[in-house]
């Protein structure tokens, strides 16, 4: 018998540790991990066959994936370049490739690496990189754009879309929702915000964004 049952695809998005409190765990982390505990709880009450699709950043996106692997969920990793972590403490990128490893699916979704300080030549166009050890180009413009190139891989796979959002119109998350207000406007979007504690339907009122 063929199974035609179908997968709900969901998308996280949200802050990193620096816009939730600091680095030190503290009450916002504490909210933020127990929102979405709950959340993808009452989800598999409703919607047994869920996959998650994470960006990996530090905070909400790695927090979504430690939780889906507690609840048995299966996630999917999209990573912006290869050199994705170079720059963190040894602890939160053996963090990161632990947690990695557990992913039912990876995919770099750019062969570009960071533009970083320590490059000499503002126009060089080929660096080695600090992960794979590899020649790789480097991306013309920011890090941010191959960010940006991550969302939109992640939306378009996407069904539905958690986010961790202040409010504020600045950075990757605001830029996430804004990419799904533009091009995936009927997909459902739950923001949730750890200062107030309070969720609401976002793509219901596409107009407070």
């Amino acid at each position: 018998m063929t199974n035609n049952t179908k997968t709900k695809r969901i998308v996280i998005t949200g802050h990193r540790p620096q816009r939730l409190g600091g680095w030190y765990k503290n009450y916002l982390h504490e909210r933020v991990r127990n929102y979405m505990t709950d959340w993808f709880q009452r989800v598999l009450v409703k919607e047994p066959h869920v996959t998650l699709i994470t960006g990996m950043a530090t905070g909400t996106d790695q927090w979504a994936a430690q939780i889906a692997l507690d609840l048995c969920i299966p996630f999917q990793a999209y990573i912006p370049g290869p050199d994705h972590g170079a720059g963190w403490s040894e602890w939160n990128f053996n963090a990161y490739k632990e947690l990695l490893s557990w992913a039912q699916q990876s995919q770099v979704v750019s062969d570009y690496i960071q533009k970083v300080s320590d490059v000499d030549d503002p126009n060089i166009e080929w660096t080695t990189c600090r992960i794979t050890g590899k020649k790789q180009p480097v991306h013309p413009r920011s890090y941010g754009d191959m960010m940006q190139r991550r969302n939109i891989a992640m939306a378009a796979d996407a069904d539905v879309c958690l986010a961790v959002w202040d409010g504020s119109r600045s950075g990757g998350t605001y830029n996430m929702l804004a990419h799904i207000k533009e091009h995936h406007r009927g997909m459902p979007v739950i923001a949730y915000n750890p200062h107030t504690d309070e969720a609401r339907r976002l793509d219901k009122r596409w107009a407070s964004l």
